[in-house]
């Protein structure tokens, strides 16, 4: 379909990177069947060729005639794309990263202690080039969940952080996971002048705390979280 099409639009692999926001080397991924298509590079792939998704690809384009179409007015600017992603239609590898999840293993943003499970093999996906702009390695970046309310409102109970496993050394006022007299924790970090930490929760409501960096396990710096908000 692409080489049927590119000579009569002028278009060539460059130029659909730069309408669909991605390198020419996944492009050619796509176009020589190495990353499958998902819904997004689909549609986006059809509107460039200015034909159905069903003339290249039928089994994706049942799939989107059951996505419902939201028709509305946004007060948000975009910048970038949504991309769906499952088994049958994984992100191209040289685009995303996908990200360990330890779902169950808590950090605390509070005062208990919480039996964690190990690692579910749940994953999050990551840009790879935002993973470069925080100085993140792939290899290095896990996930992990919230549970307490002494970091909200910036960090509620629930949230999903990343944590930078290679990014120890304490800068003031950053946010670090931490272990702590055996408990996993999160805090907000900053150094005080007789060179102890000072621990300071968001929540108005609780204390600081100090401690000797001795005390303390630095397991890494926070450098993205993200909120889902369910309304029962």
């Amino acid at each position: 379909m692409y080489k049927a099409k590119k000579k009569e639009l002028n278009l060539n692999q460059l130029k659909v990177g730069d309408l669909m926001n991605i390198s020419q080397g996944a492009v050619n991924h796509y176009l020589n069947g190495i990353n499958a298509l998902n819904y997004e590079s689909a549609s986006q792939f059809a509107k460039i060729l200015q034909v159905p998704v069903s003339d290249f690809s039928p089994r994706l384009a049942k799939k989107l005639q059951t996505l419902v179409p939201m028709d509305f007015a946004s007060n948000v600017g975009a910048k970038g794309n949504f991309l769906l992603w499952d088994d049958d239609n994984p992100l191209p590898d040289d685009e995303y990263v996908l990200v360990n999840y330890y779902k169950d293993v808590c950090l605390a943003a509070g005062d208990g202690s919480f039996d964690c499970t190990d690692y579910n093999e749940f994953k999050l996906a990551f840009a790879r080039s935002t993973l470069r702009k925080c100085g993140v390695s792939p290899s290095k970046a896990v996930c992990m969940t919230i549970k307490g309310d002494s970091m909200e409102p910036v960090l509620p109970d629930g949230a999903t952080v990343g944590v930078n496993l290679d990014r120890k050394r304490i800068i003031n006022n950053e946010i670090y996971a931490f272990r702590h007299s055996d408990v996993l924790r999160i805090k907000q970090l900053s150094w005080n002048k007789d060179n102890t930490i000072n621990i300071h929760s968001f929540n108005s409501s609780r204390k600081d705390e100090t401690a000797y960096l001795e005390e303390m396990e630095i397991i890494g710096h926070v450098f993205t979280w993200s909120v889902i908000k369910c309304i029962p």
